[in-house]
């Protein structure tokens, strides 16, 4: 297992698309916030009593990091489903069968290097998009509880990684086509947004506090923390069952994602 690790690591190093993505990952938080502060400085040029966005577009830029929307992170959820569908163009899969590998061995290769892939590109991304706010927009003042959240809303944020590459590489390695990708898409704006829609309805159904049974739904809590907690700098209605429940949903759907994948690769004939 492990020299297939090895294998998959460096035959990924030697990827094309692998470099391509990391500078996308890059590129789209620069490309967002030099859009805005453009945007910034016409404004000031035209009428030069217009107010600077200053730090609330910056604080903005952080809070949305895991948005679906300012993120792009179904373009994130593509890289890795295009690198595995690489490997059953050119037979890899097949030579892996051929070597004496089990197809379980097989999946759970692909799964950890998905992962890391997603991880990578993500920490770039938030990486960058942090530098691009505090540079071109300032932060506004952090104190202990400020930290708090934003420790909290990275972590979770980081770890709805893992649902997005059980996702790609249960779709990747059971569809064996192009649709992979599709669907890859579609579920991850559908888990992105989830949450929010039924939190929705709930309201207009008059339910009293539904975030404290949302928080399963990946992205809720962030997105809760984002929107609420962020602005007013408190942590106040962040029980902690609320997040044990948003760690404990990320984690269920990603294994059921890499059972359900497992089993359909195990029962597909690729040959």
């Amino acid at each position: 297992m492990l020299n297939l690790l090895k294998t998959d690591f460096f035959r990924v190093l030697r990827t094309k698309i692998v470099y391509i993505s990391m500078i996308v990952a890059v590129a789209l938080p620069l490309f967002i916030a030099g859009v805005l502060a453009l945007t910034e400085a016409a404004t000031i040029s035209l009428d030069p009593e217009a107010t600077s966005f200053g730090p609330a577009v910056g604080d903005t830029l952080i809070t949305n990091t895991f948005s679906p929307i300012l993120s792009f992170s179904f373009v994130f959820a593509i890289f890795p489903v295009i690198v595995i569908m690489m490997d059953f163009g050119n037979g890899t899969v097949r030579n892996k069968v051929i070597h004496g590998y089990t197809r379980h061995q097989i999946f759970a290769a692909h799964f950890i290097i998905t992962l890391a892939y997603a991880f990578v590109l993500t920490t770039l991304y938030a990486a960058t998009n942090a530098i691009c706010a505090a540079a071109f927009f300032g932060l506004s003042p952090l104190d202990a509880e400020m930290v708090s959240i934003y420790i909290l809303y990275y972590v979770i944020g980081f770890l709805g990684t893992l649902l997005t590459a059980s996702i790609g590489c249960g779709l990747a390695l059971s569809l064996l086509n192009a649709g992979a990708i599709i669907l890859t898409v579609i579920l991850t704006l559908f888990f992105s947004y989830l949450g929010n829609i039924i939190e929705l309805i709930l309201r207009w159904q008059q339910v009293s506090n539904p975030e404290r049974i949302l928080c399963f739904f990946p992205t809720y809590l962030p997105s809760l923390l984002s929107s609420v907690n962020m602005a007013l700098q408190t942590t106040q209605g962040i029980e902690p069952y609320m997040i044990i429940e948003a760690v404990a949903g990320i984690l269920i759907l990603s294994g059921g994602f890499y059972a359900l994948g497992t089993f359909v690769f195990n029962v597909r004939d690729f040959k």
